[in-house]
């Protein structure tokens, strides 16, 4: 019978995690190092996807290029390396090739103002048909999922060729809170950075903590769990969260004893409502986090 994993005592986010697990027994770790045999036994003892993303994040990343997909559309004109450029603003959506260097694909013209990335493609697909939205004047990016290295390069060649500034809309868990990190440092590995892949012009708009309940019904309210506690606390270290304005949202996220999906949180004003009385005056009021 194989031994009960102790009390959760680090989480995945903290510094030098990598490191220190290699020198542990198996079943001393709060994550297991199996994680290819991932079941709902460790999800439920683990924090589920954590546990699950474990490889990607330490061993994997450095393949994660490849395969990968990004998708955009907005006011953006492109030329793909033997191909005629094309518009975004004019196909519902565009799948950026694999290699995505210079040689590969050039960003010819942007009459945007700014580029907004979202973590879900249904999110993307919302956004995309909205004319509320359109008149925002941005790019609109979707990494389907956690951003990866094809990603964050397309965030950092956008960003400093172009000088926009990157906009993060997520929902409110500690996840969204690790996803900034992750493009503003460029790497998944807590605390590294890459000059290569970091956005540094990158403001968080949210969703954030203790704006979201009285929107959204108390069904769909995330509860807390004991996990987050510590990836909060592992958070606070890092050094992109060293301002007060970010100590202060963990503390409001603390206080909120719950997460919010952005889904619910825009099904329940409407798509157009949710771009004209929240996301509009969001940027307008330079409401966001650095």
């Amino acid at each position: 019978m194989a031994r009960k994993p102790k009390r959760i005592t680090r989480t995945l986010f903290e510094e030098n995690y990598y490191e220190r697990v290699l020198k542990q027994d198996e079943y001393a770790l709060p994550y297991p190092m199996t994680v290819k045999r991932f079941n709902n036994h460790y999800a439920k003892l683990f924090g589920g996807y954590e546990t699950c993303i474990f490889d990607d994040i330490l061993d994997l990343e450095p393949n994660m290029y490849y395969g990968a997909r990004t998708i955009a559309s907005g006011p953006l004109v492109v030329q793909v390396s033997g191909k005629r450029p094309r518009d975004l603003s004019r196909v519902q959506r565009f799948d950026f090739p694999e290699w995505i260097e210079n040689d590969a694909i050039g960003f010819l013209s942007a009459k945007a103002k700014g580029i907004l990335i979202v973590e879900h493609s249904s999110v993307f697909g919302i956004l995309r048909r909205s004319k509320e939205f359109r008149s925002l004047s941005l790019i609109l990016i979707c990494g389907v999922g956690i951003p990866r290295i094809q990603t964050r390069r397309i965030l950092h060649r956008l960003s400093t060729e172009l000088k926009l500034p990157v906009y993060l809309l997520s929902d409110n868990t500690t996840w969204t809170y690790f996803m900034f990190s992750v493009l503003k440092r460029g790497l998944m590995a807590p605390h590294a950075e890459s000059p290569y892949l970091a956005v540094k012009n990158l403001r968080y708009l949210g969703l954030r903590a203790g704006e979201n309940a009285k929107f959204v019904s108390d069904k769909k309210l995330i509860p807390w769990k004991p996990h987050w506690t510590l990836r909060i606390k592992a958070l606070r270290k890092y050094k992109c969260f060293a301002k007060a304005p970010w100590q202060k949202e963990f503390d409001r996220f603390v206080a909120q004893q719950f997460a919010v999906y952005l889904l619910p949180f825009r099904a329940a004003r409407g798509v157009e409502n949710f771009v004209t009385d929240w996301l509009r005056p969001k940027i307008e009021n330079r409401d966001w986090l650095t």
